[in-house]
């Protein structure tokens, strides 16, 4: 049976994932699907028949229904600044995940306008040319944001996640739109962005990073929403002066944050080892960020010579990092609610409680199935 769809959506919707003809050939693997085909269908020369079609839209991430569509949509692409120092466009799954996120950012909006939530007077409030001691301090002062040096990165991400969360910024941890392996996003092409939107601002940081990197994204994305700009980062500590402005900004506040000259200096001068290296380890042991985190750090203040930099640079980038998971497979339900947020999460169960959404729409909007939807209750409280 073959259907008569827009073909002008259909070539729009293989483009918007970024996918070429010959992805999609090979992704379909169908012995009757050609290249020569997908050109005739996008060209309105021929029509592709049901079955086809279907796997298309699933494919592209889309309602089979777009395809009937009389225009191109406009509200189904992310909208958000790419600050990415990369050549490469994203890929599709980082698509997919950020649709996901976007859709959540704008229901739970919708939803807190609908309750007569108020604008949150900290988003926007700076600006890049703000001094970085009057950053630092307006955000402590707005969110209480106080790093503990006398705990690791872990302790210090999941502190201020809550925190963040409290002052109703949703903060969604993971690296996959359907929750499987397969489709993760390295963090190579994503380590984290930010929605700066006054009513719900968003953070997502990538779940498979180490933990010092992560609270390092937390913090350099928390730095975009006081900034009021949106926008995807896979900036390290280590590239403090190779992006943009707006990016170079977020990266010097987080370093600030997290390693104050004040506290470095004090290490540094009293740790009498002639050692760089060393010094660095102990100074890395102190504070919640890598030896890498340091090292830079200390070139930046003068302490390190450049060809000493370079040997330990490429010593400290070369330490492979594995994500482990202890205890056997990670709880799929964690795994959820981390992506969801549990403050995303809450919102949609009041919204069904309240009658407002119907039980298909809140299965939709968290992923769940309704026969785990209690389970799922009980596991995020």
């Amino acid at each position: 049976m073959k259907v008569k769809i827009n073909n002008e959506v259909l070539k729009w919707a293989r483009e918007s994932v970024n996918l070429s003809i010959d992805d999609v050939v090979d992704k379909i693997k169908m012995k009757t699907f050609t290249k020569d085909d997908l050109v005739k269908f996008e060209n309105g020369e021929q029509l592709p028949d049901l079955n086809l079609t279907k796997k298309l839209a699933k494919l592209y991430g889309i309602s089979f229904a777009v395809l009937y569509m009389t225009s191109i949509p406009k509200n189904i692409q992310p909208k958000i600044n790419d600050f990415r120092q990369l050549d490469t466009k994203l890929s599709i799954n980082a698509i997919f995940l950020m649709r996901k996120l976007i859709e959540h950012q704008e229901w739970v909006k919708s939803y807190l306008i609908s309750n007569n939530a108020k604008e949150l007077d900290f988003v926007g409030i700076i600006s890049i040319n703000t001094n970085i001691k009057d950053t630092i301090y307006k955000i402590k002062n707005a969110l209480n944001i106080e790093i503990n040096f006398n705990k690791d990165s872990k302790y210090n991400f999941d502190n201020i996640k809550e925190l963040l969360e409290n002052n109703n910024i949703f903060v969604s941890v993971g690296n996959s739109y359907n929750f499987n392996y397969r489709s993760s996003v390295e963090v190579k092409e994503i380590r984290g962005f930010a929605i700066a939107d006054k009513i719900a601002p968003f953070i997502f940081v990538n779940s498979s990073d180490t933990d010092n990197a992560k609270l390092f994204t937390l913090i350099h994305e928390l730095v975009h929403i006081f900034i009021g700009e949106t926008g995807i980062s896979n900036a390290t500590f280590t590239d403090i002066n190779k992006q943009n402005k707006i990016e170079r900004y977020c990266n010097k506040v987080a370093s600030e944050i997290l390693i104050p000259k004040n506290i470095f200096n004090e290490y540094w001068t009293n740790f009498i080892s002639g050692n760089i290296e060393e010094k660095i380890s102990f100074i890395s042991s102190k504070l919640p960020v890598s030896k890498l985190s340091i090292l830079v750090k200390a070139k930046s203040f003068g302490y390190i010579e450049e060809d000493i930099f370079n040997q330990l640079f490429n010593k400290f980038s070369n330490v492979k990092f594995q994500n482990k998971i202890l205890n056997g497979q990670p709880d799929p339900y964690y795994i959820k609610r981390n992506l969801n947020t549990k403050k995303f999460s809450n919102y949609v169960l009041d919204a069904y409680c309240d009658n407002n959404i119907t039980l298909k729409d809140t299965c939709n909007l968290l992923s769940i199935k309704p026969y785990k939807l209690e389970k799922y209750i009980k596991r995020i409280q």
